[in-house]
């Protein structure tokens, strides 16, 4: 769900205009209701931590190479002597199949499974993937070593260990105090799933695809897109429907749109909805006087449907 928004021009600084959106959002709705912004690099700004903290909003973001508040919490977790922690990354779990699913599509996919298996176990090793199989992680208390940041900032140190022998060190940075080390990482990892919300907007919901060039009628589509995006998730949420929620707007359509054709019949304030076979047998059962009274309606409607409007004349 989206709670504010600001279009810019392509080479415009991002970092600035986030303090203003929470702001406006946390008058709106209320203090105590946002509680943490996750963001990206890409957004760090001394400032603008300080004044969400004040605001009672915490921030956690990564650090970017280079930054003083990295380079410090390296020395000091050379300097202590405490090993690294580290936790192992369990295989991400197999979908579970709708429960509305057919037994026999369920058996069959079961099978199919069970042949790419057979196959895997034949066929020659393949190596490694870049497969994150687990983590080592350091925690630094929070300090105020940030000049531009008047509040204390803690960082975990993190580096990633893959299948295929590729290491990566990075940090992660915030205001909170979190009751586990890894709570700041498990809580970083909530990201990638608003970034799929950003990648299904600009490819899959017409966000791209402006029909003028006026600023103003930009920025009139790209929020009612947004509006509407935000209401079918929450939609999506109150029924029930989650495993749609990262699906494309046609996935949706084909899902919650009715697919079928129905006729409805109307009498004395009572209405009914039929498919065509039970319209037919309908018609059928009728006695002779309704049946002929039902086909002349359903002629002179079929008649209107093929007639082209009237369109009055106009002189050159």
């Amino acid at each position: 769900m989206r709670c504010g928004l600001k279009v810019m021009e392509g080479k415009a600084a991002e970092a600035p205009c986030v303090w203003p959106i929470v702001k406006r959002t946390v008058e709106a709705v209320g203090r105590g209701v946002v509680k943490l912004l996750v963001y990206d690099r890409g957004l760090i700004d001394g400032k603008t931590v300080s004044r969400l903290k004040d605001l009672g909003v915490d921030s956690l973001f990564p650090l970017k190479k280079g930054m003083d508040l990295w380079e410090d919490a390296k020395v000091l977790a050379q300097q202590d002597p405490a090993p690294w922690q580290r936790t192992d990354i369990p295989p991400p779990p197999l979908p579970t199949p709708p429960t509305d699913r057919p037994e026999r599509i369920t058996h069959r996919e079961t099978k199919r499974r069970e042949t790419l298996q057979k196959k895997r176990e034949k066929a020659q090793p393949v190596p490694p993937s870049r497969t994150l199989e687990w983590i080592e992680y350091r925690w630094i208390d929070p300090s105020r070593v940030w000049e531009t940041c008047d509040v204390p900032v803690a960082v975990l140190l993190i580096t990633n260990h893959y299948a295929n022998g590729d290491v990566l060190e990075w940090a992660l940075a915030s205001t909170r105090v979190f009751p586990k080390p890894l709570d700041m990482w498990t809580t970083y990892r909530l990201r990638p799933g608003v970034e799929e919300d950003h990648r299904q907007e600009k490819c899959f919901w017409d966000m791209t695809h402006f029909r003028s060039t006026a600023f103003s009628l930009v920025v009139n589509q790209i929020v009612f897109v947004e509006l509407a995006y935000s209401l079918i998730q929450i939609f999506l949420r109150k029924v029930g429907k989650n495993e749609l929620v990262g699906a494309t707007r046609q996935r949706l359509l084909d899902a919650l749109l009715p697919q079928q054709n129905k006729i409805a019949l109307y009498y004395k304030q009572h209405f009914g909805h039929f498919n065509n076979y039970e319209y037919q047998e309908i018609l059928l059962t009728l006695s002779e006087g309704a049946r002929r009274k039902v086909l002349g309606k359903t002629r002179r409607l079929r008649r209107a449907q093929l007639t082209p409007p009237d369109i009055p004349w106009r002189p050159e």
